[in-house]
């Protein structure tokens, strides 16, 4: 397991804290945003920091090389979430206009809250890997999805089953997942819970990072980092979520930091802080 330190106190009250982070320009400023929230999901107390020491929390916006801007979204209704779906949206550098992809739509037997919380990455050959969260379905229980283009974000293809590198299935709980490429190694590594045997549309632990074979567009399975799992010598429940993270390639030392709230972790579900995590690639 990874190293971790308590980042920032949970707050008096029943609630949990959350932060996203990311730099703000293209030198060292790093802004960090703080909410709390409790178990109404309404969230208080918004507070902005920023400082030249101080990414993005969940899905973001991804910036090609050629200037040219990505963000997959979901198309979805609350009447039927089990048509949920993915369209990607790219924004043309030269003209500054928005297009669309087509849409694509995971069967409802598969997953019945259709495809949520998409993450792109931009592969070393030029194709587009789109990697989804879903539900257990009536068939299958909770894995990871994907879908990818090889024409630069115009047509998505069919979705497919996310797969470690030797072709076996993996059991991933419907949570968020990101990816990021570091600048010491040039791999491309992903954070997600990777659990041994699902229950419902859970557990969210443990956390792990994996290095992805970005030919196979599959993760490579030996490759797998523990990031943090439910730790019960030091009174975490079964309700313990680690699912709920920042992460980013700090830009001075280069290292993958993830900062994580780990609601759960006692009796008092929503009384939790922030703890960071640090991955030292290899070059």
């Amino acid at each position: 397991m990874l190293s971790r330190t308590l980042y920032l106190d949970p707050p008096a009250s029943d609630r949990a804290l959350w932060l996203s982070c990311g730099y703000v320009d293209t030198g060292l400023t790093r802004e960090e945003i703080t909410t709390t929230s409790g178990e109404s999901d309404a969230y208080y107390d918004w507070q902005r920091r920023t400082s030249p020491d101080n990414g993005y929390g969940g899905q973001r916006l991804v910036f090609a090389p050629d200037g040219t801007v990505y963000f997959p979204i979901i198309a979805a209704t609350a009447e039927d979430p089990a048509k949920a779906g993915v369209v990607l949206m790219r924004r043309d550098p030269r003209t500054g206009r928005w297009t669309a992809s087509n849409l694509v739509r995971i069967d409802p037997k598969l997953s019945w809250r259709g495809l949520l919380e998409p993450d792109l990455a931009i592969l070393n050959d030029g194709r587009l890997l789109i990697v989804c969260r879903a539900a257990r379905g009536e068939t299958t229980p909770c894995r990871k999805w994907f879908t990818c283009s090889t024409d630069g974000g115009r047509t998505l293809s069919d979705v497919a089953e996310f797969r470690y590198d030797d072709g076996s299935s993996f059991f991933s709980p419907g949570s968020i997942h990101q990816f990021c490429r570091s600048s010491t190694d040039g791999r491309l590594y992903w954070v997600a819970n990777i659990v041994p045997q699902p229950i419902e549309d859970g557990p969210r632990y443990p956390l792990f990072l994996a290095e992805i074979d970005e030919t196979r567009m599959a993760v490579k399975r030996d490759s797998l980092v523990m990031v943090d799992d439910r730790r019960i010598g030091e009174g975490d429940t079964e309700k313990l979520q680690l699912s709920n993270f920042s992460l980013l390639e700090n830009r001075e030392t280069f290292d993958l930091e993830i900062y994580i709230t780990r609601i759960g972790q006692s009796d008092r579900f929503w009384h939790a802080g922030v703890y960071k995590y640090t991955f030292h690639p290899r070059p």
